[in-house]
């Protein structure tokens, strides 16, 4: 008798789902796609009075359209959005930085024969970017994509998987909060080139997506996360802002050449009383989920 053949495990991915409400405030184009940015709540109203509790999420509408109709948009319009998360990187040039620092007179005190290498000087940037699927005019009934959102009371939830990539903590007056960025393999990632896995199924690219966990805790509850933790996260869309120095810009590049550019200056103390405002768009965790493996079984809480 001939064995049957043993079907592949179906492709599983990783949730990715976000619903935002706010104000466009600013329109773009590039490519075939318009961008906006959407003034959104951290408290969950759909018009926020109060800065403090501001985030300012970057949109993405695929060739100027949801689901293949054509938006109409402006700033001042108030919408709710359902999409997904995708990391951006791109690189900034240290002129712009010097320009938000207000010091743009820095490199008048290098060396003159290595101002072409620090006017050659970039540092990488990431943000997240969310990319619609649905739409609706808040104040009318009209809505292309997801046909819930009319009816929809949310207005910045996220709910998200991934594997943990890499860990990091950020100190405050008041304490240490804790960043994971999230390698998240949803079904909008794309497929890698190479080999298949051994079920026959694609390898794929994932998402890169940072979480922060405030004081180390998701919902008031301590949180202990490692690499390569596979974790559910259920939160909400916010900025982390800070001011970042420009000696940390530059260690942050690891160019030797950066770092022989610095031990050069004849004043190098100017390099961390330079400084400007930066942020990064993130999922505050209200509740996390860290999945057990069943390799390594369950670890008690220390």
């Amino acid at each position: 008798m001939s064995k049957k053949k043993r079907k592949a495990p179906k492709e599983r991915f990783d949730l990715n789902s976000v619903i935002v409400a706010g104000t466009v405030i600013k329109l773009w184009g590039r490519g075939e796609d318009v961008f906006a940015r959407l003034r959104v709540s951290t408290r969950g109203k759909i018009e926020e009075a109060e800065d403090a509790f501001v985030s300012y999420v970057n949109l993405r509408f695929s060739e100027g359209e949801v689901q293949g109709n054509p938006v109409s948009l402006s700033p001042g319009v108030q919408v709710r959005i359902a999409g997904f998360l995708t990391h951006t990187s791109y690189h900034e040039r240290i002129l712009k930085f010097l320009d938000a620092a207000g010091a743009k007179g820095f490199l008048d005190g290098v060396p003159e024969e290595d101002l072409a290498a620090w006017r050659n000087i970039n540092f990488l940037r990431r943000n997240a970017m969310l990319n619609v699927l649905g739409i609706h005019w808040i104040g009318s009934d009209v809505e292309f994509g997801k046909k819930t959102l009319a009816e929809s009371k949310e207005n910045n939830s996220v709910s998200l998987e991934g594997i943990v990539a890499r860990l990091w903590e950020y100190p405050h007056k008041e304490g240490v909060h804790l960043f994971a960025r999230l390698a998240c393999y949803d079904r909008w990632t794309p497929t890698a080139l190479g080999k298949a896995d051994h079920f026959g199924r694609p390898r794929r690219k994932p998402h890169y997506l940072t979480i922060k966990l405030p004081d180390g805790r998701a919902g008031g509850v301590p949180v202990k996360l490692e690499k390569k933790m596979r974790v559910r996260v259920t939160g909400f869309m916010a900025d982390q802002g800070g001011h970042v120095t420009l000696r940390e810009n530059l260690l942050d590049t690891g160019s030797d050449e950066v770092i022989q550019l610095m031990g050069r200056l004849p004043n190098a103390d100017k390099l961390s009383e330079t400084s400007a405002q930066q942020s990064s768009l993130h999922i505050e965790a209200s509740a996390l989920i860290a999945y057990s493996s069943p390799k390594r079984g369950l670890k008690p809480y220390p």
